[in-house]
């Protein structure tokens, strides 16, 4: 510049050359003062380096929760007071998640039949209830899918409102464990693909999955386990005890925590419901005849539901062995007791099983 500077005087007049010579000494002169040119250092960077409170910036003397701001930071629940996320129990989307509703009041159940309340028994042996032996579990009970050789042994929980699942991110997450060391199948609708490895201890499992369409057959609509593929030989597992199951939406499913008993009662009684105990004769409804019909008298009455049940229920009826079910007439409330052919004030005593489960 300075060379550059020389030749040009030359060429100006000794007005111009000053003028331009005076700007020149002004821009000189502001470097590194204010309002002036900012300068760089031998290393590059700005010589009057300003301070946080110039730029109203944060200094790096600041600190949250005691983590410097100088970098990124990672703050736990601790730290801001919050409930750490692995102990948030989530919506459980299974009813009867502890198997501690059992209606229908036997240990163990054949196959092509609900079990415990809610879970389907479709291709398995036997299927049995029992007390947990999960070391510091929380549900009171598991549940043993037994193995039958070239059957895919399911137990399976058919979902009333499947359609609301289709599409999503679900989250399984259960415990497991085998007779035999091997694979078992986890899956719901048509996301049946997820194979696990399977041993003789206690396992906790959390399994991803997303249906997008209802399976043609309707006992895997819902969360289904399956002991072994059919026709598994000496990969069988023998049998697949569960415990703990949970479906929840999302990616994530959190602690589980067990069902409040009258509540999960209540849930399962919208699709099973008895009013009969073989051990129990005190389980029943009882209509007088009061009122006189042609030729016999009629016990009249309505019997309503212990819960009011997801459809018309297939009623099976337990009476004495010289009455018919004619004369009752059972709705999604309750049963309509019409019945004549008794005694004046002669006692009609009414037992019964209401069935809305899922079928189809």
């Amino acid at each position: 510049f300075n060379d550059w500077f020389e030749e040009m005087k030359g060429q100006l007049t000794e007005d111009a050359a000053g003028n331009l010579q005076t700007q020149i000494d002004a821009i000189t002169n502001s470097r590194s003062q204010p309002n002036g040119l900012a300068t760089l250092n031998s290393s590059g960077k700005l010589a009057q380096m300003p301070t946080a409170a110039d730029v109203g910036a944060v200094p790096v003397s600041r600190t949250v929760n005691g983590k410097a701001l100088s970098s990124n930071i990672t703050l736990t629940a601790a730290d801001v007071g919050a409930v750490p996320l692995a102990s948030i129990a989530l919506p459980n989307l299974l009813l009867n998640s502890d198997f501690g509703v059992n209606q229908r009041g036997q240990t163990s159940y054949s196959k092509g039949r609900y079990t415990a309340d809610r879970w389907y028994n479709s291709s398995a042996g036997t299927v049995t209830i029992a007390a947990s032996t999960l070391p510091n579990g929380t549900a009171k009970n598991q549940i043993t899918v037994a193995h039958v050789a070239n059957s895919a042994n399911t137990l399976s929980q058919p979902m009333e409102n499947l359609d609301s699942v289709l599409g999503r991110e679900l989250t399984a997450c259960f415990w497991a464990k085998a007779a035999k060391a091997g694979q078992m199948r986890v899956g719901i609708a048509n996301d049946v693909d997820t194979f696990l490895n399977v041993t003789t201890a206690w396992k906790k499992f959390t399994v991803h999955l997303k249906p997008t369409a209802a399976n043609p057959s309707w006992t895997v609509n819902g969360l289904f386990f399956q002991s072994a593929s059919s026709g598994a030989g000496s990969n069988a597992l023998g049998s697949l005890t569960i415990a703990e199951p949970q479906l929840v939406y999302g990616a994530y499913a959190g602690d589980y925590a067990p069902p409040n008993p009258a509540e999960e009662l209540a849930k399962c009684q919208r699709y099973y419901q008895r009013l009969y105990d073989t051990a129990d004769n005190n389980e029943r409804a009882i209509y007088p005849a009061t009122v006189q019909g042609s030729g016999s008298w009629i016990a009249m009455g309505w019997c309503p539901f212990k819960a009011t049940m997801r459809a018309v229920p297939q009623m099976v009826y337990h009476l004495d062995s010289s009455l018919s079910t004619s004369g009752l007439a059972a709705s999604t409330n309750g049963i309509d007791v019409n019945k004549p052919g008794f005694e004046e004030g002669e006692a009609f005593v009414l037992k019964y099983e209401a069935d809305a489960e899922i079928y189809s």
